[in-house]
């Protein structure tokens, strides 16, 4: 549902709907919707994580690591929104508690992925940890100018090679390469 409605097209109505449970069912598990993103948030985490895992496995150099990284992080088509909405919405709309979850979970994905980085880019720690909260910065500002397919510029508009410097890889491939490692 959200890959095909957007992060804000779910609700616990079409949710129910879609999965035939009753509404009291869901809220067994669920008192908000912020709390199932939440939860699929966790689960995209740990998804994305194991991607870049796959993918950046020996290593690389800095650019061969950024499209790795971008392919991990552009495999899952709702993973950037989770993304967003855990930074823009988590913090004032889940229980204190469920908010304190997702944050270590966070905390850890990044861990595990400042690992990563290290083993990949044959860099130490030190330099690694700035570097991951580097490239997750990149990941949430760059979702701002994904391309919207429906969108038509005037034939007579000389905008089309600046609409395409805004695309979301672009974004982030220039905002990580200043941190190049080599």
């Amino acid at each position: 549902m959200i890959a095909r409605d957007g992060v804000h097209g779910l609700s616990m109505n079409k949710l129910c709907a879609a999965c035939d449970v009753g509404k009291g069912t869901l809220y067994l598990y669920f008192k908000t919707r912020t709390e199932i993103l939440a939860a699929l948030y966790v689960q995209k985490l740990d998804q994305w994580c194991s991607s870049l895992e796959i993918s950046a496995t020996m290593p690389m150099q800095y650019d061969e690591f950024c499209r790795a990284y971008l392919a991990a992080l552009s495999a899952d088509p709702i993973l950037v929104d989770l993304l967003i909405v855990a930074a823009q919405d988590f913090e004032t709309e889940l229980p204190a508690d469920t908010y304190a979850e997702t944050l270590t979970h966070l905390k850890q994905s990044l861990e595990r992925q400042s690992n990563q980085f290290t083993q990949a880019l044959q860099i130490d720690a030190a330099q690694a940890s700035p570097l991951v909260w580097a490239f997750y910065t990149a990941a949430m500002g760059a979702s701002a100018y994904r391309v919207r397919q429906d969108l038509t510029l005037p034939k007579s508009s000389d905008l089309g090679p600046f609409r395409a410097a805004l695309q979301f890889d672009r974004l982030f491939w220039n905002a990580v390469s200043l941190y190049r490692t080599d």
